[in-house]
């Protein structure tokens, strides 16, 4: 089983695993998930999604699935970070960016190829670990820039549609908290 280790960077996790998992139920929050080395699968209702390095997953709501690690040795571990999503981050970035059409979004979640720019400023993140006094300073740009670069994806209308208060994902996730 894997094991999710906090980095000291609000709201950054990182994911280890070893050895390939059987079916893991579990409640997948608000969150980019980015797999740097094994691969991930995740049943969500009768979707299966497949994730291996260098992509992404996102979840835009709370939802209930059924994940399992398909690649991982202990010579080739499983690594994943994750992001958990802040909506008024979103929200601010929104307010600085020129709008765009929206494009259908889907079910709320969904994979995607990661680029090298979201890639760069992810590396950077992380390398952030090993130096923890820059982290109040540098970790909520290189947010910014993840999430900026989220924004300009194919999911960047999925990630719009959880910062907006009157969304119909943003109205899911209330009718899901109150469930």
């Amino acid at each position: 089983r894997g094991r999710l280790t906090e980095t000291g960077i609000p709201r950054v996790a990182i994911m280890k695993g070893e050895a390939t998992t059987g079916p893991l139920l579990g409640l997948y929050d608000p969150r980019l998930c980015l797999v740097l080395q094994g691969a991930k699968s995740v049943m969500i209702g009768d979707q299966l999604l497949h994730y291996d390095a260098g992509r992404y997953f996102i979840a835009a709501v709370e939802v209930p699935a059924v994940g399992k690690v398909v690649q991982a040795s202990p010579q080739h571990p499983y690594l994943s970070v994750s992001l958990a999503f802040d909506t008024a981050l979103i929200a601010s970035l929104l307010l600085d960016m020129p709008p765009v059409a929206e494009a259908p979004i889907g079910h709320g979640f969904a994979v995607s190829r990661a680029d090298k720019a979201l890639v760069d400023a992810w590396l950077r993140m992380i390398e952030l670990i090993d130096h923890p006094a820059e982290i109040p300073v540098l970790a909520p740009l290189l947010e910014r820039e993840i999430l900026f670069r989220l924004l300009q994806g194919p999911q960047g209308a999925m990630l719009r549609q959880i910062a907006g208060a009157d969304s119909r994902l943003s109205q899911i996730r209330r009718a899901l908290g109150w469930i």
